[in-house]
């Protein structure tokens, strides 16, 4: 069976461009992909701020750089991290993998979605993001590390709860 990275959406632009957390996320997913013959590619996320969606601007990015449009899959209702992972696991299980899973986000949101698919009953992985600093600015990387520290614990007890 091969290797399926997830990769977590983020903004994109106004006018359709990737956000830079989004451009990471993909790239880290295609560094990774390089390095084996198996991988297969699940784009997550649905139209966010902008009027793109963010699964397309994903599945661009990826066979721009060379990727063949039958190793990418998509889902594109995920508007937030739980329902992606939900998404994801039921795309997942529909082609019976339950291991060789792995994630591709920012570091500071790896830890939550390595939990939430190891709480529905993935064995996964992680990998190597590329690093957002100093790309982003330190306040804003604060942020996102704190808003991440409050999530995962909101969203392993939904997870936990639903999934009984």
């Amino acid at each position: 069976m091969a290797s399926i990275v997830v990769v977590f959406g983020a903004a994109v632009r106004a006018d359709g461009s990737p956000s830079g957390t989004l451009a990471r996320r993909v790239g880290a997913a295609y560094l990774f992909g390089r390095q084996r013959t198996d991988v297969q590619y699940l784009v997550s996320g649905a139209i966010g701020a902008s009027s793109y969606p963010e699964w397309q601007v994903m599945r661009h990015l990826l066979l721009e750089a060379g990727v063949p449009a039958e190793r990418i899959m998509v889902e594109c209702d995920g508007t937030d991290t739980l329902r992606q992972v939900r998404n994801c696991a039921a795309i997942l299980r529909r082609l019976s993998v339950t291991d060789g899973v792995w994630i591709s986000t920012s570091r500071y949101h790896q830890a939550r979605c390595w939990l939430l698919f190891r709480l529905m009953g993935f064995k996964t992985g992680i990998v190597p993001a590329l690093p957002d600093r100093p790309e982003l600015p330190i306040g804003k990387l604060l942020y996102f590390w704190a808003r991440e520290i409050a999530a995962l614990p909101y969203d392993a007890l939904l997870a936990a709860i639903k999934s009984k």
